[in-house]
Order: structure tokens, then sequence, then C-alpha cells
């Protein structure tokens, strides 16, 4: 575990050490940061629903502002540095989850699945996830997920403690509903289609064999999971935060999403990863014939999952392609069934040339040798070209932008400028004026006092015709501006006239407006206006002393600080997770399962208890940031070792039983005993075919 979560961070955060960044990666880190700030202020449940455009509070994902502040409460560390780690964590903690899946539906040994897991968290798929925009809300749910499949699988070969890992499984699943409810509406969609090909024989066996429960079927448990998750989590999500808010932007996103999409076709190495994932399929259903019993039925499955995630990629993009706006590209970035395959493509092609190399006597280091360098010769190349894609990527947030506009928020708490009074930034991007602004918007959020977000807007074009009131159709030194300029300068207006009779405070930034000829024309006949470096006021009280200089939470992002602050995270998820992942998985807990799940295991315990304690009214940025997620993992703690005291106490787990909707398809034998067959009698039985 440690090898797997120290090679991913190192992955990822060695980005900091080579380009020496100031601010985090991805576009949407800004979003949030300022979301952060705004929950620790009004409470993760109470985000407001509508800000000044181009802004979405997303309140419905409390996720990431719960889980920052937290964390924050328990180490200290700031909400700038935990953006830059955050997504190094939540990479470590899919790839460990996939491993858990790895070894609990295909059975792989222990190195084989760390290293399945290795190349899901490198893949392209999952730095595509990572950047440009920072995708931080699906990342945290993907990390959930996979522990979640971990889980199920693991149920589908049991007969003892099914009922209580589909629970586990379910319950998991459902704390996504406060992340990122898309995800759990498409996980929940994909697992209860992936029943499918088990609905026949599950059926047969339950019509058959009394002894059967519904649940003791492939089809039935996987159904279980699918309508206990949406059914937990429909009550999570309504409950506690009310219901989606889904802003009607289909008209900007569709074109948006048709762009992303073509552009990520070639983000990912398809003509490698596509036939590397049929390989792998190949490899599975041929050991799925070779097996019987509790490895069948997780092979089985996972094809069956994979096909179905893959299908739904597949139909995401169609509906794209014929006029739906549909994010297709996070779909194909989400399909993780690709990169498990590559892996295990990639270990069947090593273990073809290790037979081949060792197929006489005396030969083993022969083998281990050619098996080693094809393994490594394709995990790598996918690892690679995860590294590439990452490391040409730069942050698109501006740390100068920030620091003026942390001056701006020094001007206004040294003037006394009333909460009721508010503010005004113009900017006059050159080019793409729509993402430009949005950006930049962004960044001022996050750069101001948490006091001041829900009342900063941004202005599109001159300071003079803002001072007049009235929208930018043409510029003193340019004249005329494009339409499409006037028309978005028209529409941030639009939410600006109301203010005038507040006077609102107003800010013309140096790097919210590029032009130097534009800026320095206005710096020149307005010397009196500067209150800062790059800062003048076009409307504002007049100060008579320099405005005292705040912090700025900008700097190099120094690669062992980075690391530190990622294993803190790691090591605070890991505590509060691995108790209630003994849990989940019961008496005859699994060690590498229970220690690759627990991170994650931790997100969804963290997330969901500090959502509920907000909805209770208690904010996060009290004592209880700290105690409560301390607490629950106590009681995890305590359960885990009731439940493993127990487990030692009791007898030996029996044998799974092969169920007739495994891998083999058939029926179980007539003349066995079923689930209450003695277990020497089911071992020599089962030994025997």
């Amino acid at each position: 575990m440690i090898a797997v979560l120290a090679v991913v961070l190192t992955f990822f955060l060695a980005t900091y050490a080579v380009h020496r960044y100031h601010v985090p990666l991805g576009w949407d880190s800004a979003k949030y940061l300022w979301r952060t700030k705004l929950a620790a202020l009004t409470g993760v449940t109470n985000l407001p629903s509508h800000l000044p455009p181009p802004i979405n509070a997303n309140p419905d994902r409390p996720g990431f502002p719960t889980l920052a502040l937290e964390i924050h409460s328990m180490t200290g560390t700031l909400p700038f540095r935990l953006a830059a780690v955050f997504p190094a964590v939540m990479a470590g903690a899919i790839g460990l989850g996939s491993a858990a899946f790895a070894r609990s539906a295909l059975r792989r040994r222990p190195w084989e699945s760390a290293l399945i897991g290795m190349t899901v968290a490198t893949s392209t798929f999952i730095a595509r996830l990572m950047n440009p925009e920072a995708y931080q809300d699906n990342l945290l749910a993907l990390a959930v997920v996979m522990a979640s499949l971990a889980l199920t699988s693991d149920a589908l070969g049991r007969d003892r403690g099914r009922r209580a890992r589909i629970v586990a499984a379910a319950a998991l699943l459902a704390s996504v509903s406060l992340i990122h409810w898309e995800t759990l509406l498409l996980v929940a969609a994909i697992v209860g289609a992936s029943a499918t090909p088990f609905l026949r024989s599950s059926w047969r066996r339950w019509r058959r064999d009394p002894g059967v429960e519904l649940l003791g079927t492939t089809a039935g448990a996987l159904a279980a999971v699918a309508l206990g998750a949406l059914a937990l989590g429909a009550g999570l999500f309504f409950g506690l935060l009310g219901g989606p808010h889904v802003p009607d932007t289909s008209a900007v996103a569709k074109a948006e999403f048709t762009t992303k999409f073509h552009r990520d076709l070639t983000v990912h190495p398809l003509w490698f990863v596509v036939p590397m994932a049929v390989i792998g399929t190949l490899a599975l259903v041929r050991a799925r014939r070779r097996e019987n019993g509790e490895p069948a039925t997780g092979l089985r499955w996972m094809v069956a999952l994979a096909g179905t995630w893959v299908l739904v990629t597949v139909a995401a993009a169609v509906l794209l392609i014929v006029g739906r706006p549909v994010p297709a590209h996070r779909f194909l970035a989400e399909t993780l069934p690709f990169p498990i395959l590559v892996a295990v493509g990639g270990l069947a092609v090593a273990g073809a040339a290790a037979r081949r190399a060792g197929g006489q006597r005396g030969r083993r280091g022969r083998a281990m040798a050619a098996g080693g360098i094809v393994v490594v010769a394709i995990l790598g190349f996918s690892a690679f070209s995860g590294q590439a894609y990452w490391l040409s990527k730069k942050p698109p947030l501006n740390p100068w932008l920030i620091r003026e506009v942390t001056a701006a928020g020094s001007y206004i708490k040294a003037a006394g400028v009333s909460n009721d009074r508010p503010i005004v930034f113009v900017a006059n991007p050159q080019s793409n004026w729509g993402n430009n602004l949005a950006l930049m918007a962004q960044q001022v959020r996050a750069a101001l006092p948490s006091g001041r977000i829900m009342d900063a807007f941004v202005y599109l074009g001159d300071p003079s015709e803002f001072l007049a009131g009235r929208a930018t159709d043409h510029l003193p030194l340019d004249g005329p501006v494009p339409e499409e300029f006037a028309q978005a300068s028209r529409e941030y207006f639009d939410a600006i006239r109301p203010l005038f009779p507040r006077y609102p405070v107003t800010f013309l930034l140096q790097e919210m407006n590029p032009d130097p000829t534009y800026f320095t024309s206005w710096a020149g006949s307005h010397p009196d206006g500067e209150v800062a470096p790059g800062v003048f006021v076009v409307r504002g009280p007049v100060l008579s002393d320099p405005i005292p200089q705040r912090f700025a939470p900008v700097g190099h992002k120094s690669f062992l600080p980075l690391s530190i602050s990622a294993w803190m995270v790691v090591g605070v998820l890991f505590v509060a997770g691995l108790g209630w992942a003994v849990v989940a998985l019961g008496r005859r807990v699994e060690t590498f399962t229970a220690l690759a799940i627990a991170p994650a295991v931790g997100v969804a315990v963290m997330v969901t208890s500090g959502v509920v304690t907000d909805r209770l009214g208690t904010r996060l940025t009290t004592a209880a940031g700290w105690a409560v997620p301390a607490a629950v993992a106590a009681v995890g703690a305590l359960a885990a070792v009731v439940i493993l005291v127990r487990g030692r106490a009791g007898r030996p787990e029996p044998a799974p039983y092969p169920s007739g909707d495994g891998a083999s398809g058939v029926d179980p034998p007539s003349g066995s005993d079923g689930p209450g067959e003695p277990p020497v009698r089911r071992y020599r039985r089962m030994r025997s075919g």
C-alpha cells in the first residue's frame, strides 16, 4: 500500500518541483477554494444557489468543502495547499481502490493487484480528470466508487456475510450523493445493468433451490447494491441538501462539451489502450473458463461491468454527436475499466512471454526476466503517457492577479467599506471573453475575504462607461467592440445595474486588463487612484495612508512541503476509514482489501459525518471540525475490534459455495447439500471439479 501511494503521490506532485508553480493546477481549483471559504462562513449545507454571474456555488456538492474544512481543522493545512495535494491523494485512493477491486473480483495476487492499481492511478484517464479543469469532485467520488465495487465483488463470492457486505457496498456508494450525485446515478445504473448476463441463471437457481435467498444470487446482489445505493443516496441528498441545483447552460455546454470531447480523443493513446483492453478482456474470459466457484463469479462480473461501462461511454458520445449537451469527455475519463483491462492485458502478455522464455527446466530466472521486461514496457508506456500529459499542463490561475485582489481586500478593510456595499472589478480581456472573464471571476472570489464573495461582481468593458452607468459598446482607444464582446458586457451589466444606488466600490486591476496600452492610459490619467501596485480604485473612499499588506496565499509550491501535506491527508483518511473498512468486510476480513479501501472509506465517513454535523447547526470551523471525524473514526475502530475478536472466537468460515450463476453457467449438482453441506465435503467436491 505504501509503495502504491509513494509512486502515485510522487508521480503527480513532481510537476511542482519541475515547473516551480506558485498556484495549484486546474481551471476549477479557484472555484473549490472560494466555495470552501464560503462554506466556512455559511456552512457546507447552506451554500447559496445563486451568485453574481458567471458563478455557480454548486450547493448540491458539499464534499470537497467539507473534507477541506475538516482536514484544515485537524492539520492546519491551508486550502490553497490542499487544492494542490488533494488530486494526487485522490489518485492514490483510486489506485488503491482499483487494487482492492482486482484482488476481490479477479483474485489476483497482492503484487499484481498493486500493479493494476498503479496503472489506473497513473493513466491518462486520471490525469485528464486532474487537468486542465481539476475535477476534484469527480476524483473524490471515483475513489469511493472503486471501494464500493471492491466490496460488491467480495460479496458475490461468499455465502456467509453476503448480506452485510451488500449493505456496506450500497451505503458506501450512497455517500457519493454528497460528493457528486451525477456519478452516483451513473455508477448505480452501470452496476444494475451489469446484472443482465446473470438474470437467467440467477432466476433458475433461486426457483430450483428453496434454500437460496434472492440476495444469494449474483443478479439479486447486484440489483440490491444499485437500488440500495440509490435509495440511501436519495435520502441523504434530499434530506441533507434539499435537492439538485442545475443551472441552464445547455446552449453553451453543447459547444464546450464537443470541443473537449474531440480534444480528449487525442489525449488518451487509444491506439494503445483499446488493443490492450481487448487483450485483457480475452485473458479474463479465458481465465473464467478455466476457473470455478468464487473466482469465476468475480471474473464474469468484471467482464460484464467493463462492457456495460464502455457501452455507457459510447452512448454518451453518440448523444453528444446528435446534439444533446452531454459531457462525453467526463464519461470517457471516468471509464476506469479501460486502464484496469490495460493492466490485466499487460500482465497476460508478460505471463505469455515468461512461459515462452522458460518452457524448459532450469530457466525460471530467464522466464521471470522476460515477463518483467514485458510488463514494465507495457505498463510503463501507460504511465509515461499519463506523465507526459500531466507535465505538459500549466496552471491557468494567475498568482499576480491573486496578489492584486488580496491588496484590494486590504483596501476594503482599511477604508471601512460597509458589508452592504457591493464590489465591482472592471475587466477587459483581450480575447475569448467568456472563458477568460469566468476564470478571472473565480480567482477574484478565491482571493477575497469570505464575507465579500457573495457581493463581488465583474464588469466587462471600460471604467468610464461603467461610471456613466451603461454597458460597453466601444472602447476609447479601439473604437467599436465586436458584437460578442458587447453582448457579454450587457449580460454582466444587467446584474450590476440595480447596484448603482448603493454606490459599489469599483476596482481596475492590471492583471484583469492585460492590454498594456489600455491600462497605462487609464493609470496615467488617474494617478491618485492607485492604492497598491497594479490596483486602482475607480470609485471608492480616498485613503490618506498606505494600505497594510496582507498575506497572499501564493508562492512557490515546493515538492517536500507538498509531499508532507499529502501524506498527512492520507494518514487522516486512513485512520478515519480503516475501522469502518473492517466493519464492512466482516469477521473474516481480507487484510489487503481492508487496507486498500481504507482511504476511500475515510472520504465517505468524513464527508457524511461532516455534512450531518453542519446540518444539525454546528459549523466545521469550530472544534467539531476535528472532533466529529475523530469520534466517528474511534467508533469505527471500536466496532472493528469487536468484530475481529468475535471472528477469532468463532468457527472458520466455510469455503464459498459455487453458485450456479457464476462462471460455469450451470446449476449446483443435484446431489449436493447446498449451503448446508459440510465444509470438508464441499472442499473435496470443489477440488475434484
